[in-house]
């Protein structure tokens, strides 16, 4: 008994280890409205109508973060922002 509890402890401490090293989704969320309000790519009202796509849309947030190249990048929320209601 003691080693299926000390096992399932361990299993719990490695996981929550692992899974510190990705942001939460409430830290990706907060880094992608950051990022968001210091794009020189996009007007303020476009800032602002993306900052309500994340808030809707932590897949959207995530991908914004993910992509490195600027233009790649510009292109892509331009899209998302055209079909955010």
């Amino acid at each position: 008994m003691a080693d299926a509890l000390r096992f399932v402890a361990m299993h719990l401490t490695t996981n929550d280890a692992a899974s510190s090293a990705e942001p939460s989704t409430p830290q990706c969320h907060t880094t992608a409205i950051c990022a968001a309000t210091t794009d020189t790519n996009l007007t303020c009202a476009k800032q602002i109508k993306l900052m309500g796509l994340f808030v809707r849309d932590i897949a959207a947030a995530n991908s914004y973060l993910a992509i490195d190249n600027v233009e790649l990048h510009t292109e892509f929320i331009r899209e998302q922002l055209t079909t955010f209601i």
